[in-house]
């Protein structure tokens, strides 16, 4: 038996937002905005880490648009993120889960939240 696993290893052209962006419907946050286009693996840290006025902290939001292939439809997909501190994960306004650990890796099974052929919200 062989399984086949196709890793996307970074994320082009994602949107940082500082602040908690909270997709519609919730109750909470606040509404999208724009913000910087970055790639993920992102810090926006990057510039000021070593500035004498010292570097921001705070929230920051990322959101990003991707498309599922309709070839893909029968597989398992899973979304494997990483985070500094605390992470909630949504996929087209709906809530995968909040995760807790410095610096370490999660997964989220994306699977049912899907459309193939079709565009995702990466909250």
């Amino acid at each position: 038996m062989t399984f086949a696993r196709e890793v996307i290893q970074s994320i082009r052209n994602g949107n940082f937002t500082a602040g908690i962006e909270i997709p519609a419907g919730f109750g909470w946050g606040r509404a999208p905005e724009t913000g910087n286009t970055v790639d993920l693996p992102h810090t926006w840290n990057r510039e000021d880490f070593m500035s004498d006025r010292g570097y921001r902290r705070g929230y920051g939001s990322y959101r990003k648009e991707l498309d599922i292939p309709k070839e893909h439809k029968g597989k398992r997909l899973s979304s494997n993120l990483k985070c500094r501190s605390v992470a909630n994960v949504f996929i087209n306004s709906n809530h995968l889960g909040e995760h807790k650990g410095a610096y370490n890796a999660f997964t989220y099974e994306i699977t049912d939240y899907v459309k193939y052929g079709e565009r995702i919200l990466l909250m």
